[in-house]
């Protein structure tokens, strides 16, 4: 199951600080978690529109951003902190904690202040990006690419974002 869209919003509207502009990043590139946390601003390319960053197996890719990416990331970008994502200037640590906590934080709730989030895992804001990259037609009105998408994500086989076709298939067969 993918997060609900509505949750990603209201978790990124609750995060603090710099952590919602990861959580907002993660959700607009696809970029693994700790393809994000490791990432230093001169990986960013601001006239380009453009992220490098190092994924699995220290495999080095540059991905184009959305409009709404590059935005997230111009804006998280500063000359003073090593990191793009900093807290306090720090690298963040333990993201998968804080992910947890603010999940779990809106779900236990009972009364007003309950939003119906449910948990997910951070992870899942990359599978997000996948079905909503495969389901955006391409500029010139062409259906997104799967092989695209396979080398945006950092996969060395296109059969791995394959799962993304199929997601899509079931949700655009349902009534």
């Amino acid at each position: 199951m993918l997060p609900d869209p509505a949750h990603i919003e209201i978790l990124i509207a609750r995060a603090p600080g710099r952590f919602a502009d990861l959580i907002a990043a993660a959700h607009t590139t696809g970029c693994r978690m700790n393809e994000l946390v490791s990432a230093r601003p001169s990986q960013f390319s601001d006239n380009g529109r453009q992220l490098t960053v190092i994924g699995k197996g220290n495999k080095i890719r540059t991905i184009d951003l959305s409009d709404g990416a590059y935005e997230i990331i111009r804006r998280a970008v500063s000359d003073k902190a090593p990191w793009i994502f900093s807290h306090d200037g720090q690298q963040y640590r333990m993201v998968s904690s804080r992910w947890r906590n603010l999940c779990r934080g809106f779900s236990c709730r009972s009364g007003p202040d309950n939003d119906g989030v449910v948990p997910f895992p951070f992870h899942h804001l990359r599978h997000s990006f996948a079905v909503n990259y495969l389901k955006m037609p391409r500029p010139d009105g062409s259906p997104a690419s799967i092989y695209m998408l396979s080398k945006h994500l950092g996969h060395t086989s296109v059969k791995t974002t394959e799962i993304y076709l199929d997601y899509r298939r079931r949700r655009s067969s349902r009534p």
